[in-house]
């Protein structure tokens, strides 16, 4: 791995927050209403969702997997087992940088993270780059490489080996495309629709309307009239007030109800069309038809699309580049989805049960999940058996009934 000083900087916890303030990049649309990363976030229904998919991709655990043979365990003693539990970098813990490269790679459509490593090519941080300043390319032989321009700095060139990149929807395979980008119009919509509902609050629900005058007005006399009207009747404190025209004019008031046009149904579905971009359930979005049943299995819709794929490419991309080509062979890493059923008492309690009694976990390693002391009152551990549900009985007895096994000795069966 090269350019080791890339990110060498005296305060490199101010040095790595500098990164983390992006640039917006505006979309154009139909409305003229400018769609950038800031303004989308202002719609309650794009912030949720890229709030949840930000949390749930940060929130699981990632374990570094060893292999040996058929077997695998939890390798806590690898050099990444660190970052992705205690801290990534100075500045950030592991949620912390997971949250950012989430968001990133919605808004973005591209996350990148450098990953910072010793002379003996261990792995020391990961660092978040800046999206808006990462150019990917593909070189004459092929090679992929990442320039990095940051303001007041020689543009860098970062071969594809350190850059940790996680891509939206892509058409090319090298670069993604931003969310943003493709649901424009809907958000620029959405956006035109939340300024007018404000400007009625402003305007005190007034749509506007004409005034009349008995005699013709010069231009300045009918400024000086519009101003002392909309002082009369603008803003929330004028509402239901009463205007009084002391010259003969005569006021005539241009409504167009926001039931006559539709207009609630109109923001709703723009919810809609927002959560489907990012293929999240309405009911997360407090939208929709609120039923137990229906919400369980959008959940569960969820969780295996988009969220799982999003999981699966944050795995794989991690396999690629925090670990050396010989150790990819047998290890890898996974996210605990699992986790997802932390707070959900009742059905981490029914999938424990299910899994002991299947034979699939042994006791301990159910009171392990739930974080308990495992249970060891001697040796020989009855809590360390896999049990199947023919009368409890354990896979050692039952294969001994089958003739299987051979029978217990007195020893034994006195330890057991």
């Amino acid at each position: 791995m090269i350019i080791r000083n890339l990110f060498e900087r005296r305060d490199r916890a101010s040095f790595i927050a500098d990164w983390l303030a992006g640039v917006d990049d505006a979309f154009t649309n139909a409305t003229g209403e400018p769609v950038s990363q800031s303004s989308a976030l202002t719609l309650a229904a794009v912030y949720r969702c890229a709030n949840i998919l930000m949390d749930d991709v940060g929130k699981l655990p990632i374990h570094c997997f060893k292999m040996s043979g058929d077997d695998r365990e939890i390798d806590r003693n690898h050099p990444t087992a660190r970052l992705l539990s205690v801290a990534a970098n100075e500045a950030m813990t592991p949620i912390s940088l997971l949250q950012l490269l989430e968001l990133r790679r919605e808004f973005w459509g591209n996350a990148y993270g450098y990953v910072q490593s010793d002379y003996n090519g261990a792995v020391t941080e990961l660092i978040p780059v800046p999206s808006e300043y990462t150019v990917p390319f593909v070189a004459a032989d092929r090679s992929l490489w990442y320039v990095v321009s940051l303001p007041g700095m020689e543009p860098r060139k970062i071969p594809s080996y350190d850059m940790l990149h996680l891509k939206g929807f892509s058409t090319d395979g090298v670069s993604g495309n931003s969310i943003l980008g493709y649901a424009r119009e809907t958000i620029g919509v959405a956006l035109a629709e939340q300024k007018f509902e404000g400007r009625l609050y402003t305007q005190g629900m007034k749509l506007g309307g004409v005034v009349e005058t008995p005699t013709r007005v010069e231009p300045e006399g009918k400024d000086a009239i519009r101003r002392e009207f909309e002082r009369m009747t603008a803003g929330l404190g004028n509402m239901h007030r009463v205007a009084i025209l002391t010259s003969g004019e005569k006021f005539t008031k241009l409504d167009m109800p926001l039931r006559d046009a539709q207009f609630v149904e109109s923001r709703a579905f723009g919810i809609a069309e927002i959560a489907r971009f990012w293929g999240m359930p309405l009911y997360k979005l407090q939208e929709g038809k609120q039923a137990y049943s229906s919400n369980e299995q959008q959940a569960l819709d969820y969780l295996s699309n988009p969220l799982d794929a999003i999981l699966v490419q944050y795995e794989q991309e991690f396999r690629r580049k925090l670990l050396a080509p010989g150790e990819q062979k047998k290890r890898y890493y996974r996210f605990n989805r699992s986790a997802l059923m932390r707070t959900d008492l009742a059905a981490r309690a029914t999938f424990l049960k299910t899994m002991v009694d299947a034979g699939i976990y042994t006791r301990n390693e159910a009171r392990a999940y739930e974080e308990h002391n495992a249970y060891r009152p001697g040796v020989e551990n009855p809590a360390d058996r896999l049990f199947v549900s023919k009368n409890f009985a354990s896979i050692e007895n039952i294969d001994r009934t089958t003739g299987t096994l051979p029978a217990p000795t007195v020893a034994q069966k006195e330890a057991a």
